[in-house]
């Protein structure tokens, strides 16, 4: 199981950025308008709660210690995965940015 984790917990954390922005952003759509200042708020809050994750987790990976048997090729999937993540939540956190 904590192979599981370490080769898709980057991958993980952004997908539930990317549901947590879309429930954010219908959610202060129905209420209001999801361009307030407010609910905008909230989804920069949650991004970065979600990016310092992915940034925590992505340490954890490069300073783990490979394994004997299997010479970091789980962890290499887990850095990649946790960067692509990085980089995903940021790309959906720009429109709060802009607009």
């Amino acid at each position: 199981m904590k192979a599981w984790l370490q080769l898709t917990g980057g991958l993980l954390i952004w997908a539930a950025h990317f549901l947590g922005i879309y429930l954010i952003a219908s959610v202060g759509e129905v209420v209001a308008a999801a361009a307030d200042p407010g609910w905008r708020l909230g989804g920069l809050v949650f991004s970065g709660v979600c990016a310092l994750a992915e940034a925590a987790l992505l340490t954890a990976l490069i300073r783990a210690a490979p394994r004997e048997g299997a010479p970091g090729f789980g962890r290499s999937i887990g850095v990649l995965g946790a960067v692509l993540g990085l980089i995903g939540i940021v790309w959906q956190s720009l429109p709060n940015l802009i607009v």
